[in-house]
């Protein structure tokens, strides 16, 4: 399974380091500015809402500074149907 990172800002790599740690490895990544992202398959950042990424799992890695953003993206990915897991470091308590 894809895992769909939306935003690759700081925040954006540090869940992808997390996510690596936990064993995952297919990922893709939703942003504006695609030319900082060589490894990865990128994609612009509204082309989370096409129909082709419905099997992804998707976390938004947009920090506090775009915390409206992020709410609204959240509830655009919960009306399209897609998986939005919550994650928690294991270091957090």
């Amino acid at each position: 399974m894809k895992v769909s990172i939306i935003g690759f800002g700081e925040f954006g790599k540090q869940i992808l380091d997390y996510l690596k740690d936990e064993g995952f490895s297919d990922f893709l990544f939703f942003d504006d500015i695609l030319n900082s992202i060589s490894e990865f398959d990128a994609f612009k950042f509204e082309d989370y809402k096409n129909d082709y990424f419905n099997q992804s799992i998707f976390f938004v890695a947009l920090g506090y500074k775009h915390l409206f953003r992020k709410h609204q993206i959240l509830l655009e990915l919960k009306d399209l149907n897609r998986k939005t897991p919550s994650y928690i470091h294991k270091t957090c308590f």
